[in-house]
């Protein structure tokens, strides 16, 4: 049962808490800090790791920066610039497919947006929905599947901001809660859609959506975690996110194996450039599994199990069953850089990882290029074993870099990422014998 309290006398309370923002694991990379603090909020449970994708991360701010592109530091100052920063700005955004926050799929409005006097895309009616500005938000970290689903959201000084949430929240019918020291506004019973809430579409025919992914008139739970916002439609996943922020439940980040793997993608002894993305995963793939994908529903089990012979006998390299694995967009100076990286408990099985992956990525036809992927992108493929602590875990990092295509920023790791998210990765295929 969830009590319900009056609204404004709990964002008063909330200010004498007197909230402690957890202290950063000791290393010398701003990355690997910026995405532990994120997995340190995220419980470590069945619903979270069960999932396709356990973590999808994004640093919004290192997009724009790996290529030099504006930042803007609010939505009024976004619509300021000139049309050619505006375009490099966006060009550098949509190097992310599929991201937490969908800002590749808004921005196509905000460029109608600014062709419109009076206009309002997306981005600019988001502090009437959040009280946030778009650009506050500095990294996104989604975890779940659909329906049971949440968005951590970690930025500037306004993404806490209770005086400007409560109001915009309020208006939109959320009451407030208190769970432990984690406020949460909500609405609705979980999951419930209702029609006479759905707000009016924008001028330019925008439903109004917050960051969560959440459509208007659908239930929400927004939680105000000591440095950052999370968001669900169901109750369990946000009361679970808030009790790990409280130290209750378990983390990912108190997992070695997600530890191990953000140190060894974020290894500033071997990058110095900028981590834009990582996807975490702890499904081991399969020929069965992965011919299933590539064969698609109309194939029986025999010719499955057939194709998954064949593609099982050509794999080059043993991959043993890894703990976790990763994968992740990282920017090198001026080239794009991808990397996969498992996680093992003994050295030798990372070294015997390290190498299959590195001679089947060279291999590599993804379903959607049907031609090597190593002859699109001219790539360079290097691999190594790395260990954040002597004698502890061991993680096969593979990298892969070179020249980018015609098309847009990007394309080498959404590539890698299409593979990934459609099951269908041959690089990723553990060893049966």
């Amino acid at each position: 049962m969830h009590h319900r309290h009056p609204f404004r006398s709990l964002v008063i309370a909330a200010a004498a808490l007197g909230f402690a923002i957890p202290a950063s694991a000791q290393t010398g990379s701003a990355d690997y800090e910026n995405l532990v603090s994120m997995l340190a909020n995220v419980p470590d449970t069945t619903r979270v790791s069960s999932s396709q994708i356990v973590a999808d991360y994004v640093d919004y701010r290192a997009l724009e920066a790996a290529v030099a592109a504006p930042q803007p530091g609010s939505v009024e100052e976004l619509g300021a610039l000139g049309d050619r920063d505006f375009d490099a700005w966006a060009e550098a955004q949509s190097r992310v497919e599929f991201d937490p926050l969908y800002v590749a799929d808004a921005i196509p409005g905000e460029t109608l947006a600014r062709a419109v006097p009076g206009a309002s895309s997306a981005f600019r009616r988001l502090p009437e929905v959040l009280g946030v500005d778009w650009l506050e938000i500095d990294r996104a970290l989604a975890i779940g599947g659909t329906p049971a689903r949440a968005i951590l959201l970690g930025g500037g000084p306004g993404m806490i901001d209770l005086g400007s949430i409560a109001p915009a929240l309020e208006e939109r019918g959320f009451e407030v809660e208190q769970l432990g020291r984690t406020l949460v506004w909500h609405r609705f019973n979980d999951r419930e859609i209702r029609t006479d809430a759905i707000e009016a579409p924008s001028s330019l025919g925008n439903r109004i959506a917050d960051p969560f992914g959440i459509q208007s008139g659908h239930a929400a739970r927004i939680a105000a975690l000591p440095d950052m916002l999370a968001g669900s439609r169901e109750w369990a996943m946000i009361d679970q996110i808030a009790a790990t922020s409280e130290g209750t439940v378990r983390s990912l980040a108190d997992d070695g194996a997600f530890r191990a793997a953000a140190a060894a993608i974020t290894d500033p002894s071997r990058y110095d450039g900028t981590l834009l993305r990582a996807l975490f995963t702890r499904r081991e793939f399969t020929a069965f599994s992965v011919s299933r994908n590539k064969l698609g529903p109309a194939a029986d089990d025999q010719q499955r199990a057939d194709f998954a012979d064949v593609l099982e006998a050509r794999l080059q390299g043993e991959l043993p069953p890894y703990r976790l694995a990763v994968m992740a967009d990282r920017q090198e100076g001026d080239e794009e850089t991808a990397l996969v990286a498992l996680v093992y408990d003994r050295p030798e099985e990372a070294q015997a990882a390290a190498a299959a992956v590195q001679s089947r990525i060279a291999a590599y036809v993804p379903l959607t290029r049907k031609i090597p992927i190593r002859e699109t992108f001219s790539l360079s493929v290097y691999s190594h074993v790395f260990e954040a602590v002597p004698g502890g875990l061991s993680v096969a990092v593979v990298t892969l870099s070179g020249e980018g295509t015609d098309e847009r920023p990007g394309q080498l790791f959404r590539t890698l990422q299409t593979g990934f998210f459609f099951l269908e990765p041959e690089f990723l295929i553990v060893s049966s014998k």
